[in-house]
């Protein structure tokens, strides 16, 4: 899989795409493998009531970060709440594209973060084409 096109694929409740829309980050706690896979794009899964994938964006830089990041209070509700780490690893995106046609679930919906191109997500129609 090249490199330049790889795509990790997270799940997000509506606060972390909100955040991501608005303020152009998505955190993770640095602790999760996703933290250092390497990945030119995000690709957001939308849990309930959408559960599809429905944007992407490509990822512009990621450092960590201990919650001071941005002008609003993130860490304890989307790392706090899920680990015991004391920094997130924040991956900074440029503009979220919405996908043409949404990837619906089809499946179990997105755990931990899948990986894909660029062309396999943009020509999915469903999330087991996605699966890992």
């Amino acid at each position: 899989m090249n490199d330049d096109e790889r795509v990790m694929i997270v799940a997000v409740v509506d606060e972390t795409f909100d955040i991501a829309r608005h303020h152009g980050f998505y955190p993770s706690p640095i602790s999760y493998e996703r933290a250092t896979e390497p990945a030119s794009y995000l690709a957001l899964y939308r849990t309930a009531p959408q559960s599809a994938i429905t944007h992407y964006a490509p990822i512009e830089d990621r450092f960590e970060d201990g919650g001071s990041h941005a002008d609003i209070d993130w860490f304890d509700r989307l790392i706090g709440s899920r680990s015991s780490d004391e920094t997130a690893m924040v991956f900074r995106l440029g503009d979220l594209t919405p996908l043409d046609r949404p990837v619906v679930n089809d499946t179990d919906g997105v755990r931990g973060a899948w990986y894909a191109t660029l062309d396999a997500l943009e020509a999915a129609t469903d999330l087991s084409e996605l699966e890992p």
